[in-house]
């Protein structure tokens, strides 16, 4: 039984030495969301977007514990256009659109494992393969609608899908830092086709807003710091011998090399 117990605590530094904890969060980040319509194509820029990542690390791959990024501010974009009333082209009317998003944030947990792959250059490798991450995000917000004559308003909810294969939460590593820190850089894209915003006449004009595209990046990539193992391991031991079985907890420190047994059941056999 001394064996079993040995080759359980090599199993345990085996399986820290293979898989290795990263966290970071970055909010360096800036959005855009791409419109069309009425309008013709126009953009919200600026969008504030914090992301926070949690992984585990592999040679071959890696596995999102967490993943999440979001907006806590309320943007606003404003348009204006003079727009011919609807069954005539004599008369024209200024019709103002304002929309303003809310606060939104999407998120993956026990994502994975994607896998990675040596891009040709550097430190960098590819995250190319992996199960489908973000099937589509919340994009939430309200509008006013106003001309000369009358005003609307209402609330919207983009739900996009994610551009082609774009749905990893990221598309590169970097393990210049290896193993202290990685980093992760390339954000997914969304949008596959005009998502409506609104549609409808306002004040005798006909007015179509769709959204087309959203999209993130960084003028930094997600730089993630390693988390430190834990100080000890607790290993479950069961021992039967001629005079009797016990059960029992072992608890090895790994700072300094010293373990401690408590027994929590104890049998023993008649003569």
């Amino acid at each position: 039984m001394k064996t079993i117990q040995t080759i359980s605590i090599y199993f345990a530094l085996i399986a820290s030495a293979i898989s290795q904890q990263y966290s970071g969060s970055n909010s360096d980040a800036l959005g855009v969301l791409y419109l069309s319509g009425t309008y013709g194509q126009v953009a919200l820029n600026n969008i504030p977007i914090t992301t926070v990542t949690d992984l585990s690390l592999t040679p071959s791959s890696i596995q999102y514990n967490y993943y999440s990024f979001g907006s806590p501010t309320s943007p606003t974009l404003t348009m204006s256009a003079s727009l011919p009333v609807a069954n005539t082209f004599l008369q024209y009317r200024t019709i103002t659109t304002r929309l303003t998003l809310h606060p939104f944030e999407e998120s993956l947990s026990n994502f994975g494992p994607v896998q990675i792959q040596y891009s040709g250059s550097g430190n960098v490798y590819s995250l190319s393969r992996g199960p489908i991450g973000f099937a589509s995000i919340s994009i939430p917000g309200d509008y006013e609608i106003s001309g000369p004559n009358q005003t609307i308003t209402g609330t919207f909810d983009l739900q996009m899908p994610p551009s082609g294969s774009s749905s990893l939460p990221h598309l590169q590593l970097d393990v210049t830092g290896y193993p202290g820190s990685v980093e992760m850089s390339g954000n997914p894209l969304f949008g596959m086709g005009t998502v409506n915003v609104f549609s409808g006449v306002v004040d005798g004009v006909s007015l179509s807003i769709g959204g087309d595209f959203f999209s993130f990046s960084s003028s930094t990539p997600d730089m993630l710091q390693q988390v430190p193992e834990p100080a000890s391991t607790v290993l479950l031991l069961w021992d039967c011998r001629l005079r009797g079985c016990w059960l029992g907890i072992r608890e090895f420190n790994w700072l300094n090399g010293s373990s401690h047994e408590r027994a929590l059941l104890s049998i023993r056999r008649g003569s």
